[in-house]
């Protein structure tokens, strides 16, 4: 599916910088920590915008994120197909159309679902000593904080070429870029952010 190489790469995003720019990083990874510590849930909207080699005009797509802490996501594509998965806990399902086909799995027991769900809860919860040798992390800009990751392993190098994710004043990721490293393209636009307001337990089942 889309949305899985889309986390595959999106949410692993620290590592050794340029020299000289240690101190402005150090700065600008401890603002996002101190703001991510406060997040206990997130929901909001995304638009997903895919340049194709080959393809004149680019495939879009939007949806929703929820996101509850320690450990319950939901990412959900609405148009042009409606698909996506929730994860709670060790366990979720990937579903398509109205969620009457479901597909569970257990993270321990599925390598795929097991590195998409522990990056994803390590970017929630900002664990840079899990993700710190991942990527190679370069500060782009102050305000709005604007990073570059390059990868650093040739698993990644090989489908991935760069990322870079911009975030808003509360530590949430707004814009996201991943360049791949074949020539194609995705940009992802975030909106209609909302923290800490209760999501229920409806929206992970």
């Amino acid at each position: 599916m889309r949305l899985l190489l889309f986390f595959v790469f999106l949410l692993l995003f620290a590592g050794p910088c340029r020299a000289g720019e240690a101190g402005d990083l150090d700065k600008a990874l401890a603002r996002l920590k101190n703001m991510t510590e406060n997040i206990r849930t997130l929901s909001c909207s995304f638009r997903q915008s895919t340049d194709i080699p080959l393809f004149s005009e680019p495939a879009v797509s939007e949806g929703s994120l929820r996101f509850r802490k320690p450990d319950a996501v939901a990412w959900e594509y609405s148009s042009p197909m409606r698909e996506g998965f929730v994860l709670n806990g060790g366990r979720g399902f990937r579903w398509e159309d109205d969620k009457s086909r479901r597909k569970p799995f257990v993270t321990g027991e599925d390598p795929m679902a097991g590195l998409i769900a522990g990056q994803l809860l390590a970017w929630m919860d900002f664990d840079r000593a899990r993700i710190e040798s991942r990527y190679d992390i370069f500060l782009e800009n102050e305000s709005p904080i604007t990073l570059t990751l390059l990868p650093r392993g040739p698993d990644l190098r090989s489908v991935l070429g760069s990322l870079q994710i911009s975030f808003d004043g509360q530590g949430a990721a707004r814009r996201v870029i991943l360049n791949e490293s074949g020539g194609g393209r995705t940009t992802l636009d975030f909106s209609a952010v909302i923290l800490n307001r209760p999501v229920p337990d409806a929206e992970f089942d």
